[in-house]
């Protein structure tokens, strides 16, 4: 049986809910799930139907809508070699690279690890062909050029022509590349794994979502970082969950984001969802975690503030021990 659906609740809820596979299922089945989700509760739910006979694999894709049309993904496969040599025949229906990571949950994490390419792959793209346009260049020639040497690559190639075309049409919509962007940040958080430059790209990606563009290809966050280059001469956004100050401090150096206007869809004209001053404070604050042993950071604390909410202003250090103990 192959399932493939949007997040980790409606995976539970197809395999695990009332209604759900393993209810039915019957000893010597195997459940092959193409959904992106958390790896944790991959192997959770593998655990669960192996106890019922059932094997699982999951096997996340990449290659976009063309790629599921053509047959040509790329299908990342975590579970028992057995069960994939078993399965391997119909999953080269609908993929062409076909690759055995490792035990269940290994393929999520290798999808992951996609995600964590190409999101920071395209804002790279985004950010080179911004640099050309201010600087009076031709950011297409800039492109071409790019592809003949090592900067060329799949994205630049398609993702690229989309950002000169200004065509966001989607091929993988971005509230889709926000939700496998919040499973690599959580499974990173899980390993006690810093990714800032996986942080960093995926404000870009919340920005975009929240303005109302969720529905359009995340290679469409180029215009997030082209808002955020016509205000330099103005202020820069907060999203509305940090629409009021937060104080970190490092010894003597005192980090103090200052509030500004938030339009109702939770950005000021288009702009990034989080100034460089909050991005600091996070770093800030993170580092001090590690350093204590600590690997929850101080961002999703941040992240959930209500509107009007201040947090109060302490050492990184208690913050830190708050934290730890909110979660």
């Amino acid at each position: 049986m192959f399932t493939n659906v949007s997040d980790t609740p409606d995976v539970e809820e197809v395999v695990l809910g009332p209604a759900g596979v393993v209810h039915g299922a019957r000893p010597g089945m195997v459940v092959v799930d193409n959904s992106t989700i958390s790896p944790s509760v991959t192997r959770r739910i593998a655990e669960i139907l192996r106890a019922k006979g059932v094997e699982m694999l999951d096997a996340p894709v990449s290659g976009g809508q063309q790629g599921a049309i053509d047959g040509t993904l790329s299908v990342m496969v975590g579970g028992t070699a057995a069960t994939f040599e078993r399965a391997l025949p119909l999953l080269r229906s609908i993929g062409r690279n076909i690759v055995h990571v490792g035990d269940s949950g290994a393929g999520q994490v290798a999808k992951a690890c996609n995600q964590v390419v190409i999101a920071q792959t395209v804002a790279a793209i985004a950010e080179g062909l911004l640099l050309a346009t201010a600087a009076g260049v031709d950011p297409a020639k800039v492109r071409e050029a790019l592809l003949g040497g090592f900067a060329a690559s799949r994205a630049l190639e398609v993702h690229g022509q989309r950002m000169l075309d200004r065509n966001y049409a989607p091929g993988f919509v971005a509230r889709l590349h926000q939700k496998d962007m919040r499973i690599v940040l959580e499974t990173a958080q899980e390993l006690g794994l810093p990714l800032p430059g996986a942080e960093r790209v995926t404000q870009y990606i919340d920005a975009l979502v929240g303005r109302g563009d969720g529905e359009l290809d995340s290679a469409a966050l180029a215009t997030v970082l082209e808002g955020w280059r016509a205000s330099r001469s103005g202020r820069v956004g907060l999203s509305v969950a940090q629409a009021s100050p937060h104080v970190v401090d490092e010894g003597e150096e005192v980090v103090e984001p200052v509030a500004c206007d938030v339009a109702q869809d939770g950005v000021v004209d288009g702009l990034i969802a989080v100034d460089e001053h909050v991005a600091k404070a996070r770093h800030v604050a993170q580092r001090r975690c590690q350093r204590l042993g600590n690997p929850v950071g101080l961002h999703q604390q941040i992240e959930q503030l209500p509107v009007g909410r201040g947090l109060p202003s302490r050492s990184s250090d208690a913050m830190c021990e708050a934290t730890s103990s909110a979660a």
